[in-house]
């Protein structure tokens, strides 16, 4: 049942279920009504998100084979990298439309585009770096700035992780809606309800012991060590959280903004003092005119130091502490309102940055003396495995654990720039954990690295590398598209190759989509007929070993498998030669298992055609031609005559057994005339019905004969009888196998119908041919066995003396 019934159905029945409860003795019509609309609203609801879940889990795997068929170069990759954020982000947001309660799936959607992000911003710069850039103009702050971020790759690439953490912290703020300062006031002064108390003169309501401050000033309650209005304290934790946020966001435009919403114009100001200063006018040519405004802070030490103070004060707010903390880089301070892993990573580099920053500063702007900074700030060292080394020893036990989770040990090494253990953890985590979206993670980073030309030092890693994509190529197997599995198949070393995309065919059943694998293994330059005949040869292996004993010669479905995997080496006219060796192959093997309905339909599936087009390579009979197709044609055509032997003699044995006239009950002596005269009408009736069957025996009989003894006297040297020297040590062993069974069995055969036909003559002569050196049948016979048969010879020729013939059926003599 498809999803859009199951929803009729289930909302049929809960109309039916509501119904029954609006007919009852006492009903409330209102609230019934009422349940039903809304239990109707919730159940599409479910389903619809149930449903959207399922395809956009499903949807991911098309879309990004989709979008690596447009990368054909180098040039491609980061446009293919962007497209696979692109593409994650479109269905969370399709997810967030429904309100999925798919959490988890979610968090791990939003955790593989960071990912991506960072692949980008990382090899983007670290592929295509900037030139190395001289300045020639006049030196500032911001020029210092610029030609450290240039010229030094280290630092570009501290920035680029600053970017991605503030960006990730943007899109989850974003996401998860919280509140703003601006969802509480309207665009209003500071403090107002401080305001409105010293104004009006009056104490606080419900005030306890807290005193309000006496003025407006920005610093009064530090100063005064008193209080705001409850509700202005209230307002303005919030708004000092915000700002945090906002600054952890990247985003100190808006922090500034929600300052002066509230009307504090002075915080806002504070936060612009951490700009590097410049002045563009002494770049301007001497003749122009026009002054330009300057940036950043000119006396920008000073402004440090005093955020120093705040972001050590135990005085301010914690979060306005951790702000200044970031802004003027004092590690204590900003780690304050750290609490995740990305936090605590973002915080490090950001002073990291500025420590580097202010050194670079210090030492190449001349003609003015900075105010010097705590010897505190410049003791702090930095060192990127070091900071991963504390995050993982993290007094927070929430942070170590987030810090073994899989996507940020990936973060890690590639920030790290440490392939070789990136792709060890990736294995580790493929192997470990066993989610879909971390599998096609994993495997899309192998693929985008191989596209970077990332050499792997050992062909150790390059092995685990196609490990994660088999992991990958598991997972996509099911989802009915073979162009897909070939795509990611073809990533694959030569052997990987074969046996990956070998066992995804054995699973394959429908003709029509065997028909699209091999037009995928095509287009992907898969090595088709090494493939297809590891096919044959898995299913051949695994029906070996699911063999059960049967009392009946039946035809299982291993037999099936067997038979229908030859229609993988049917397909192509070069593959003619496998197709009749492998068959032949099956068909000993049934044959040996007295299986030969099987037998049959695996001869079934060699057409005419292929027979005829292998004959063109010569004289198929003779010896002298050893060819592999000599060899198998000759067999096929063994195979064939004995079938069609088993088949004459079912038929010639079911006819004589079950279609024989019934002799009619003889009259009695007494019998009156009009009876006599009833009874001779039926007998000339039985006569002319015997003579009719008994003419159709005989012609049944005479073919029969002629199929047996064409196994017996089959030419060059005998049925089975083979000389081409096979690879395969088991093939002739199973050919002497079936000469051993099945001569016997055709011998014993005809002796049955000669037997049954009174031929006893012949009798003798199928002797004569067994004995004759020319087929040296009679090497197939143990001694015993022999001497069986020749005793069945030895009754031929006494029931021939009883008829008056001599022992060997020739008239005697009087």
């Amino acid at each position: 049942m498809n999803p859009e019934t199951l929803l009729e159905e289930s909302q049929k029945l809960l109309n039916d279920t509501l119904n029954s409860s609006l007919h009852s003795d006492n009903p409330n019509t209102f609230y019934n009504t009422a349940r039903n609309d809304s239990l109707k609203k919730t159940l599409k609801s479910s389903f619809l998100e149930n449903t959207l879940t399922r395809e956009q889990r499903n949807s991911l795997h098309e879309e990004f084979f989709a979008i690596l068929q447009k990368c054909q170069s180098f040039e491609d990759v980061f446009d293919t990298i962007a497209e696979f954020d692109a593409s994650i982000n479109e269905v969370l947001c399709q997810l967030r439309t429904v309100r999925t309660k798919d959490d988890e799936f979610m968090k791990w959607l939003a955790k593989e585009s960071n990912v991506w992000r960072l692949v980008s911003a990382l090899y983007q710069y670290r592929l295509s770096p900037p030139p190395n850039d001289v300045h020639l103009g006049h030196i500032t702050e911001k020029t210092v700035l610029e030609i450290l971020f240039r010229n030094d790759p280290h630092m570009a690439e501290c920035q680029l992780i600053i970017d991605w953490l503030e960006q990730s912290a943007a899109d989850e703020n974003d996401r998860q809606e919280k509140s703003s300062i601006e969802h509480f006031t309207d665009k209003t002064i500071m403090w107002e309800n401080t305001l409105s108390q010293l104004k009006n003169n009056r104490e606080l309501p419900f005030s306890a012991n807290k005193q309000l401050v006496s003025s407006m000033e920005p610093d009064a309650p530090l100063k005064e060590k008193k209080h705001l209005h409850p509700l202005d304290e209230e307002d303005e934790q919030r708004l000092l959280k915000q700002v945090f946020r906002e600054v952890r966001c990247g985003r100190i435009d808006i922090a500034q903004k929600l300052c002066l919403h509230v009307g504090q114009g002075l915080k806002a100001s504070i936060l612009e003092g951490w700009r590097p200063f410049h002045d563009p006018n002494f770049d301007l040519p001497a003749k122009t005119n026009e002054r330009q405004s300057t940036e950043g802070h000119p006396n920008r030490d000073l402004w440090k130091l005093c955020a120093w103070g705040q972001a050590e004060s135990p005085m301010m707010h914690r979060a306005w502490r951790a702000t200044m903390g970031v802004l003027c880089g004092n590690l204590d301070a900003a780690l304050l309102m750290c609490t995740s892993w990305e936090d605590i990573l973002w915080a490090h580099l950001k002073v990291y940055v500025d420590l580097r920053v202010e050194e670079e500063i210090r030492a190449n702007i001349t003609g003015r003396k900075y105010v010097p900074m705590p010897d505190k700030y410049w003791n702090q060292k930095f060192d990127l495995d070091k900071m991963f080394q504390e995050l993982e020893n993290c007094q927070s036990a929430s942070i170590q654990a987030e810090a073994r989770q899989a996507d940020r040990e990936i973060q890690q090494h590639l920030i790290l720039d440490n392939v070789t253990s990136l792709v060890s953890r990736l294995h580790e985590a493929v192997s470990r954990q066993p989610n879909s979206i971390l599998i096609r993670l994993a495997a899309h980073l192998i693929l985008v690295f191989r596209m970077f030309e990332q050499s792997l030092p050992s062909s150790d890693l390059r092995k685990k590398g196609d490990d994660i994509i088999k992991a990958y190529i598991k997972e996509c197997t099911g989802r009915g598209n073979p162009y897909l599995v070939a795509y990611y198949v073809s990533h694959l070393n030569q052997l990987d190759q074969n046996q990956v995309y070998a066992e995804y065919l054995e699973n394959v059943l429908d003709p029509v989509l065997r028909e699209h694998c091999l037009q995928a293994a095509e287009e992907n330059r898969l090595q088709i007929r090494d493939i297809t005949n590891l096919v044959v040869e898995k299913v051949k292996q695994k029906s070996s070993k699911n063999k059960r004993k049967t009392l009946l010669p039946e035809t299982t479905e291993e037999d099936l498998d067997r038979i229908n995997a030859i229609d993988w080496i049917t397909f192509y006219p070069e593959q003619r030669t496998d197709a009749l060796w492998k068959t032949n192959e099956f068909v000993r093997l049934f044959v040996i298992q007295d299986k030969l309905e099987a037998a049959k339909l695996a001869l079934g599936k060699i057409s005419e055609d292929t027979i005829n087009s292998l004959c063109d390579g010569g004289d198929l009979t003779s010896h002298s031609n050893k060819s592999r197709n000599a060899s198998s044609i000759r067999e096929y055509l063994c195979h064939k005559t004995y079938l069609a032997a088993e088949d004459a003699f079912n038929e010639w044995f079911h006819y004589y057994n079950s279609t024989k006239p019934r002799p009619l009950v003889e009259i009695a002596n007494n019998a009156v005339y009009s009876e006599r005269v009833l009874y001779e009408s039926r007998l000339a009736q039985y006569e002319e019905v015997l003579a009719e069957w008994t003419a159709k025996l005989k012609l049944y009989s005479k073919t029969t004969k002629s199929k047996l003894y064409n196994v017996l006297l089959f030419p060059d040297g005998g049925w089975m009888v083979d000389q081409f020297e096979s690879e395969e040590s088991d093939r002739q062993q199973q050919m002497t196998s079936l000469r051993k069974s099945v001569i016997p069995k055709v011998v014993s055969l005809l002796y049955s119908l000669h037997s049954t036909m009174e031929e006893h003559t012949d009798i003798l002569k199928i002797a004569n041919i067994v004995v004759s050196e020319q087929n040296q049948l009679y090497k197939v016979y143990s001694q015993s066995e022999l001497e069986d048969l020749l005793n069945k010879f030895a009754d031929s020729s006494s029931e021939l003396l009883k008829m008056g013939s001599d022992p060997w059926g020739f008239s005697s003599r009087s």
